[in-house]
Formats: C-alpha cells, structure tokens, sequence
C-alpha cells in the first residue's frame, strides 16, 4: 500500500489505476510484464492509460515491449524457494535498485559508434531503445527461423527477412501476436486467403492490432406462438390496435 496510497498515484484517472493492478497481477517474479499493450487493450484500457503510467514513474518500459513496475520490491516479496527469475535478463541488466527497493534505470555510457544511429541506445517515445536480437546479427538467423516457422503465410521470405531486420520488438512479442491473430475469423476464411504476406505484417506492425471484437450473439428464434398461445388461432376474436393491426386481445403493439 506504500505505492497505491500516495497522493500521485490516487491523482491518477480510475481507469489508469486499474490497468496499474493488472499489469501487476500478470507480472513475473522480478515485476516484469512480456506485452503490457496487449494487456491494456484486454482489460479495455487505453494507450493513454499506459502512457500515464509511464510519464508518472509507475513502470519503466523498454524497448522490446517489455515493461517492469518500477515500485515492484517494494510491495512484493517472494520466498527464495518459489521465486523464478525473469526471462527478459538483457532489460533486467538496464537496472539498479534504490536503497529501497526501487528500480532505477543504470547509468550506460554510449560506447557505439556515432555514425551507426540504429545501434545507440536512445529513449524514443518513451521506451528504451537498445541493440536487440534482431539487428545483433548473429541472433537474426534463428529469430527469423522461428518467426517464419510461425507465420502461416510461407510468401516474400527475403522480403520478409529484410523486414525482420528492422523490427524492434522482442521475438515473443511477436510470436504471441501471431498466435492469437492465427486463431481469427480472417485468417481462417477462405483456407487463410486474407492473411497478409510476412513483409508486410512485420512493415506495418500488425502485431500491434487490436484483437478483433466478439461477435455479438444471434438473437433466439422467435417462438411458435401457435404452440405458446393457441388460443390465439382463432383469429376472428382479434381487435384492431391503435396503429389498425389486428392482434389477439390483450397484446399491444
């Protein structure tokens, strides 16, 4: 209650609130949260909710798509017996806890080259960019591997391997993507003839989609009013409504 009873966090809209405690119900161990928009978007969050969180200090996100709570020690403490590390170890090396628990981000200095601005860190959009998997070079061959086993579409695989290159989000946040938009109605129609080509799924960011809508249920069939009233079948004791329809007694338009 450290956190969620201070003055900046009570100021925040009640729907950024909310999102606050999902993302700390599905983080791991460390605090960590794999797909925090997903998240936001399922709990009928906005953007701007996630943005609010981010600017007020309450997680620090990264540029892989992953985001941690930043207060997370100081609230959770989990036995050494249960507790399991993080998986996302490379953001985890980005922090360093304050005396009370907090994490802060760790001071880096910029030892890449400066004629190679792809490869600095830089804070863009309020996410932390560093060098991933993908344009490591030597972990692109077995990231494409896994994406392109994946994508259901084998079409443009050099296009889709160029492409590739330039994504700056994690190889889970993808797959995860794909997986959840492999089960649509789209692209399931017509033996997946409306799933885009792997170049441009990866061009246009499509893992970032909202997740289609539930379709609203079909209505029930009208009942039999031949078996639910058949006093009505004799039609001659129906009376005129106001608007000239004859009804059987009783009903109203």
């Amino acid at each position: 209650m450290d956190v969620v009873d201070t003055d900046a966090f009570l100021d925040l809209p009640a729907s950024s609130q909310s999102l606050y405690f999902h993302l700390g119900l599905r983080a791991d161990d460390d605090g960590f949260i794999s797909s925090p928009r997903r998240i936001a978007s399922t709990v009928n969050a906005s953007t701007d909710d996630l943005k609010l969180l981010i600017a007020k200090g309450f997680i620090i996100p990264f540029a892989s798509g992953v985001c941690v709570v930043r207060d997370w020690k100081i609230n959770n403490y989990i036995q050494r017996d249960r507790y399991s590390p993080t998986l996302y170890a490379e953001e985890k090396s980005q922090l360093e806890s304050s005396k009370n628990g907090r994490y802060l981000l760790a001071d880096t200095k910029c030892i890449q080259d400066v004629s190679k601005p792809d490869t600095q860190d830089r804070v863009e959009l309020g996410y932390i960019s560093s060098p991933t998997a993908q344009s490591a070079g030597k972990g692109n061959d077995a990231s494409f591997s896994a994406f392109w086993n994946a994508y259901p579409r084998k079409a443009g695989k050099g296009a889709a391997q160029k492409a590739f290159a330039k994504v700056r989000v994690s190889l889970n946040i993808l797959l995860s993507a794909l997986e959840a938009q492999k089960q649509s109605d789209q692209w399931k129609r017509d033996g997946g003839r409306y799933i885009p080509y792997p170049a441009t799924w990866l061009n246009q960011k499509r893992w970032e989609d909202e997740p289609p809508a539930q379709p609203e249920k079909d209505m029930e069939p009208a009942k039999d009013w031949t078996v639910t009233h058949p006093e009505w079948a004799d039609q001659s004791t129906w009376v005129p409504g106001p608007d000239g329809v004859y009804r059987p007694v009783g009903v109203m338009p």
